[in-house]
């Protein structure tokens, strides 16, 4: 059994490795490990239990939304139609429905950490993870949703077209339209 200070310096040294890419796994297994020995100390399995549900959640969820996502992106490339893009989204909401789970079990964990500790940052990192687990779904939306290439005029205009070259109706196009300074080039010259 490891002391409080073993488990304070695994979970610091977990915390900062979670920010270093292709290393965050090792940070979030030093984590864990602290965290069950913060649970042993205190002789309250609840707050590993919660943490492992958490953590499970964030995994399955994020693997289902995942796959869900990867689908709709095939079924939306192949035919251009509102079923594939439906799938891109319900994959969205998915992974974000798991990490509101996985962020309320998290904070279960980490307020009981810091009622028994008397730390009170425990209770205010719980916090801020599950507003930030809540306020993900609209920060990525609305970053994706402006951007010009998904603005309602170009998306309506594209379906448009979309329809009519099905239907037979509309040249067929090169997409995406060659750039204006290569169109000019392209054009035969009326010499």
């Amino acid at each position: 059994m490891a002391t409080l200070s073993q488990a304070k310096t695994l979970g610091g040294v977990g915390s900062i490795l979670v920010f270093i890419p292709f290393v965050s796994i090792v940070g979030y297994i030093l984590v864990i490990i602290a965290v069950k020995d913060i649970s042993d100390d205190l002789h309250d399995s609840a707050i590993f239990n919660n943490l492992v549900i958490a953590a499970v959640t964030g995994i399955v969820g994020a693997l289902a939304g995942g796959f869900i996502f990867v689908f709709g992106a095939i079924t939306a490339a192949a035919t251009f139609t509102v079923t594939g893009f439906l799938g891109l989204i319900t994959g969205l909401l998915v992974v974000w429905i798991a990490l509101i789970i996985s962020a309320i079990f998290l904070k279960r964990s980490y307020d009981t950490m810091g009622q028994k500790l008397g730390v009170g940052m425990f209770k205010t990192a719980a916090t801020l993870y599950l507003v930030g687990a809540a306020s993900r779904l609209f920060s990525s939306g609305s970053s994706f949703f402006s951007s010009p290439r998904f603005s309602r005029r170009s998306l309506t205009s594209r379906f448009r077209t979309s329809l009519l070259r099905r239907q037979g109706l509309a040249p067929q196009a090169r997409w995406p339209p060659l750039p204006r300074w290569r169109r000019r080039a392209a054009r035969p010259s009326s010499a």
